[in-house]
């Protein structure tokens, strides 16, 4: 009897062994499943991370020129690692100031949420609906120690940005170099060239030949440096209060806006040769098309003045030149739309022009020297005195004779190259 009862038993037996591994592969298999989704989850987390990250670095450094572009600069940079706001269910929320966390509710601060779908490979067996994931980042604006800067290079890849070429001494006086450029030779000394400063800041690196001197403290891979003036915009104008001008030598010439503190429009250039005398009073002076010319010899002063060059066309944007042996002594306006700016060229300008300072022991400029597409040639003798404004924002510097400048420009309308820099804190 227990010989015939078994077969059945054992075929029982068997039949439960066969189910309870399935059953147990059907679990195993389950859980390597998961595994898999969750490593793939974690990957496709740690990718949003990085784009979070780089998204709210790069819209805080935007928002310290204009807090409105923030939100488009953290989205673009977030587009660069394939996570686009509103495509294949990713979600880039930018947030000024952030919502949650240490720095919530701070305006300095700027939030992003990168939210993505991950993918389900052997998970959407088991589960319904899409798995997501979340990467949260925030960066902050704060005081920069090795702010105050006086010469800020807005070229972001060249070799030679700021170039010190031959025998220039470069004395900045109390205040900092910023070269934007990544390139390896971004700051580039040559011959017995010789800076001083209070800090030497680049994005890349420094190139120096043999007896060189860099006499500042040196910070390399330093951030991109927005531009303070990047929202000053072109003010309108028409007309022409004089066709192309020259005051020639021997001659005393006066300029003024019709209205006090308006502006003056030159059409088709100014030229000031040498033994003139050239007094601007307070405004705002158009170089429309043509050029700015300075020559030897010629003594120009003005007070609360800017010189715009432009172009009406939108084409051939007004260059200048100050040759050597003028006696200069211009300032800007403290207030109103190009407050703290001597020169102003317009940003129609074609990329890789050059607008040139010959210099001259008596040259004293004084405000925001603006020149954001075309590399400023210093040709040397440029001074201040004591208590003295001078900054200059071109997207190339070059030094090829001795300089003087300082940033005392407490009052005077100069925006700060650099107060601020950029940290991630969340």
């Amino acid at each position: 009897m227990s010989r015939l009862a078994a077969g059945p038993l054992a075929a029982d037996r068997r039949g439960a062994t066969a189910l309870l591994t399935a059953l147990s592969l059907i679990v195993v298999l389950g859980f390597v499943g998961f595994g898999i989704d969750f490593g793939a989850a974690y990957a496709s987390k740690r990718a949003a991370q990085g784009a979070a990250d780089s998204a709210a670095y790069s819209g805080a450094v935007a928002s310290l020129a204009n807090l409105s572009l923030a939100a488009d600069q953290a989205r673009a940079v977030a587009a660069q690692y394939g996570l686009v706001d509103g495509a294949k269910g990713v979600s880039v929320a930018v947030r000024a100031p952030p919502l949650a966390g240490a720095y919530q509710g701070r305006a300095d601060a700027l939030e992003v949420v990168v939210t993505r779908p991950a993918p389900r490979f052997f998970g959407g067996l088991f589960m319904k609906g899409p798995m997501t994931v979340a990467a949260r980042a925030v960066a902050a604006r704060q005081a920069n120690p090795n702010g105050n800067g006086c010469i800020l290079s807005l070229n972001q890849s060249d070799p030679m940005a700021v170039l010190l070429n031959g025998t220039p001494v470069v004395d900045l006086a109390g205040c900092s170099v910023w070269v934007n450029s990544n390139n390896g030779a971004a700051l580039s000394l040559n011959g017995g060239a010789i800076i001083n400063a209070s800090q030497a800041n680049v994005v890349g690196n420094v190139s120096q030949s043999n007896n060189t001197q860099l006499n500042a403290p040196l910070n390399t891979g330093v951030s991109v440096q927005p531009d303070p003036y990047a929202n000053v915009a072109l003010q309108s104008f028409s007309g022409c209060d004089s066709t192309n001008a020259t005051v020639n030598s021997g001659v005393t010439q006066t300029f003024a806006p019709k209205a006090a503190g308006g502006t003056y429009v030159f059409c088709n250039g100014l030229t000031v040769n040498g033994g003139a005398t050239v007094t601007f009073k307070p405004g705002v002076y158009v170089i429309d098309g043509g050029w700015l010319l300075f020559n030897g010899q010629t003594k120009i002063t003005g007070a609360g003045v800017t010189f715009v060059l432009t172009n009406h066309t939108g084409t051939n944007i007004a260059t200048t030149t100050i040759n050597g042996g003028a006696d200069i002594n211009l300032s800007a306006p403290s207030d109103g739309p190009y407050a703290g700016m001597l020169f102003y060229q317009d940003r129609r300008a074609a990329l890789g022009g050059t607008e040139t300072l010959n210099g001259g022991s008596k040259q004293i400029l004084g405000g925001a020297l603006y020149f954001p597409r075309h590399t400023l040639l210093f040709n040397g003798g440029t001074d201040v005195t004591t208590g003295g404004c001078t900054q200059i924002l071109a997207d190339k510097v070059t030094f090829n004779g001795n300089a003087r400048l300082a940033i005392n420009c407490a009052g005077t309308g100069v925006r700060p190259i650099a107060s601020m820099s950029v940290m991630l804190v969340e």
